[in-house]
């Protein structure tokens, strides 16, 4: 699919000042930009670094803090419900909860949710909306994988001009009964996020991030998997670091 400068963003992926939209991430970031050269990121978050957070997740957090994405279970009628569609399903009752939390999202909890039909077919639900795995049967992880991709998520580019001033990203990921946190920050130049933690349920886990108002330059992503020892997790699929690119002045882009 390709990238529709000017246009709009069909109606249920649409959000306020994108112009642009491309398709999945696989092909998608090769026709934005070559991804750079993985690194490793070293160390852990210091103790003195941690900010707690309500489960409403109402609290701001400073710049190097953390961000407990995740809040309560979110498993009831409404919530289930806002994730359904023709086709999929019209009631609470006819899916199977395979993931379900209350995620924050900027200022405001979202249903987070995995769900699986009577007929077998899954359906993933964010902030962002809808989304499908990105293959089929699920492959989930192993001992030897402890991590895979469910889904590449979104990758969203809110620009004006050559200035970014907002961007935002999430995973979808299976992983092995020996992570017990995913970590994502994001680094803009001088400006640091905050690492967007979230723990795994069932073999499931969503991780989610946002940095605004960052000017010009790349951004770098990096990640850490840890099990409950607070150790890193032995897994290639998820690079430790790797760096995407800023706005290029041609509006704002998605990449499903």
């Amino acid at each position: 699919m390709g990238t529709t400068v000017g246009g709009s963003a069909p109606a249920r992926n649409r959000r306020p000042h994108r112009v642009g939209r491309i398709g999945r991430l696989g092909t998608a970031v090769v026709a934005v930009a070559t991804v750079a050269a993985l690194g490793v990121l070293a160390g852990t978050v210091p103790s003195s670094d941690r900010t707690a957070m309500t489960a409403a997740g109402a609290s701001h957090h400073r710049a190097a803090g953390v961000v407990d994405l995740d809040g309560h279970p979110a498993r009831g009628r409404k919530a289930v419900e806002s994730c359904l569609t023709r086709g999929f399903a019209s009631k609470r009752g006819q899916v199977r909860v395979l993931y379900g939390v209350w995620q924050r999202f900027g200022e405001r909890m979202h249903p987070t949710l995995i769900l699986r039909n009577r007929q077998g077919q899954i359906r993933l639900c964010d902030a962002f909306g809808s989304d499908n795995p990105s293959r089929l049967p699920l492959r989930h992880a192993t001992s030897h994988t402890p991590v895979k991709f469910l889904s590449g998520g979104r990758k969203d580019w809110n620009c004006r001009g050559s200035h970014l001033r907002r961007f935002t990203m999430t995973e979808w990921l299976t992983v092995d009964r020996s992570v017990r946190t995913v970590m994502l920050r994001l680094k803009v130049g001088q400006r640091v996020g905050p690492w967007f933690v979230t723990h795994p349920r069932h073999g499931y886990a969503h991780v989610q991030a946002w940095i605004g108002h960052a000017g010009r330059q790349r951004v770098v992503v990096q990640q850490r998997v840890l099990d409950n020892r607070g150790h890193d997790v032995n897994q290639h699929r998820l690079p430790a670091r790797y760096t995407l690119p800023g706005c290029s002045g041609g509006g704002s882009v998605q990449i499903l």
